[in-house]
């Protein structure tokens, strides 16, 4: 059952993460090098601004006390997913980039 419910947890994740990736960012008088640099330090502050508040796995748990953590901890780590782009998304339109 754990196994499980992090199967489907890592492939919604990864879902999502593939469908944000093809986004391309312009910036109408930024090169490529201020691209790349601006877009480590948008995914350094996504990465802070949304925390990791998954538990962590406790194998002294019954089983019914471990499948509802990993259920949470699926929907945390999806929650974050979503935070991420978002504050990534906002990071990069406040430096004056958009989205193609």
């Amino acid at each position: 059952m754990q196994r499980h419910l992090l199967q489907i947890t890592t492939f919604i994740l990864a879902l999502v993460l593939l469908g944000c990736s093809s986004t391309k960012w312009t910036h109408p008088t930024l090169g490529e090098s201020d691209f790349f640099r601006d877009r480590e330090l948008c995914n350094q502050y996504a990465n802070v601004s949304n925390p990791n508040t998954a538990p962590a796995y406790n194998p002294y748990l019954d089983p019914i006390q471990q499948a509802n953590a990993m259920s949470y901890a699926g929907g945390a780590n999806l929650g974050r997913a979503f935070g991420i782009q978002a504050s990534f998304n906002s990071c990069m339109s406040a430096k004056g980039y958009r989205k193609e």
